[in-house]
């Protein structure tokens, strides 16, 4: 488990100041739409920041400040502040959690609850990190909160004392919320103070799958397996919000943490979350500019296998995986519903013409059967009667 170096403004009051010299002082108004990608901004995401964690230093930012929902990123908070709990003696990594049937029932991500049985709290960690599951973190909520909304107001709580100022939770878990949303700085200040506080956790970050019962869940985080020190931490993607990504990476002592917000689409959130990682290892390395390095590692550099770690899960169960249906193809008008049943009716008439066609040749084959196998019994009968005129 990677370890990090001492820091300065370590108590949590401090995270705030930290960046506070980099950051505006107005709050944006929030901008809660589909991403918004300016073509001519040099990473081709809505909103990012880039931080190195060895050096207490903040790398680059790109719309750092637009509010965007957090999606499932919500759910680095709601292990936070259960960690909390945990620390406090309140609960421990071993506790055994009641499942709910809310939280069995909770859409979305699941890691595959039931109703009434009970699982460790560690295991709904995993669940949390692996699969994103919704279901373990309204059980993790309901555990030490008593209630989800109370629970909500835990994480609230937490949020303002880590300085996230541009940030609201409406549920523990980042399904959609009509007041719900947060900033690549905010997710930043919360993602760094995490990691601070507990670096152990980063062991199930990059867990890359796991099965709870019958059901197998991989990670969907494109760095573990695909960048070389990719250790962590959490995607989320829900249709306002775009494609969300906290990436984190450790190489010969350095630590680089970076925030995704509204990617366009789940290959440039992988693409761009692993060049502002190299971009920060070059510049931390070399001493030069960010904005230069990154500029240096063109944006089809990195390639991540998208598919790694389903098939990992796959390979590690013996599970086959399921056929996929041959691409349709080119110029095929059967894309929609409408064009199937029409091309159904018209497959239909074709084959009733087909068999009209067939019967009427069947028929006309066997008054030609019949009529030559009464040919010679009538030629027999004509000769007959030539033979007796002869006779």
């Amino acid at each position: 488990m990677p370890s990090f170096p001492s820091l300065r403004f370590l108590a949590l009051p401090g995270i705030a100041l930290l960046l506070s010299f980099l950051l505006c002082t107005a709050s944006p108004a929030p901008s809660l739409g589909a991403p918004v990608v300016d073509v001519n901004d040099p990473v081709q995401v809505q909103s990012t920041m880039v931080m190195d964690l060895k050096r207490d230093k903040l790398l680059f930012e790109q719309n750092s400040r637009d509010r965007i929902p957090p999606a499932s990123l919500t759910k680095i908070l709601s292990l936070y502040v259960a960690l909390d709990a945990v620390k406090a003696g309140k609960a421990s990594l071993e506790s055994m959690v009641p499942v709910s049937r809310r939280a069995a029932t909770t859409g979305g991500a699941r890691m595959g609850l039931i109703e009434g049985e009970i699982v460790p709290l560690k295991e709904l960690f995993l669940g949390m990190a692996v699969a994103s599951g919704n279901d373990a973190s309204t059980a993790v909520a309901e555990f030490i909160g008593g209630s989800e909304e109370e629970f909500v107001k835990l994480m609230n709580a937490k949020a303002k004392r880590l300085g996230m100022a541009d940030s609201v939770f409406a549920n523990p878990h980042g399904l959609p919320a009509k007041e719900q949303w947060t900033s690549a700085r905010d997710m930043m200040l919360l993602s760094r103070a995490y990691l601070l506080e507990h670096p152990e956790m980063l062991e199930y970050h990059n867990t890359h799958f796991m099965r709870h019962g019958q059901r197998i869940a991989y990670n969907r985080n494109p760095v573990l397996g695909n960048y070389p020190g990719g250790d962590g931490l959490k995607t989320g993607w829900i249709r306002k919000s775009g494609y969300n990504i906290v990436s984190t990476a450790s190489r010969g002592g350095e630590r680089i943490l970076a925030v995704i917000l509204g990617g366009p689409d789940p290959e440039t959130r992988a693409c761009e979350a692993c060049r502002l990682l190299e971009a920060g290892f070059a510049s931390t390395s070399s001493g030069q500019p960010f904005e230069k390095a990154l500029e240096a590692i063109p944006a089809c550099t990195f390639q991540p296998d998208m598919r790694l770690t389903s098939r990992e899960a796959l390979a590690h169960w013996n599970i086959q995986p399921r056929t996929r249906r041959l691409a349709r193809p080119t110029g095929s008008t059967a894309r929609s519903k409408a064009d199937r049943r029409k091309n159904a009716k018209a497959e239909a008439r074709g084959k009733g013409a087909r068999s009209a066609r067939n019967a009427k040749s069947a028929k006309a084959a066997k008054h030609a059967k019949v009529a030559k196998q009464g040919k010679p019994a009538r030629q027999a009968k004509a000769g007959r009667r030539r033979g007796g005129a002869r006779r």
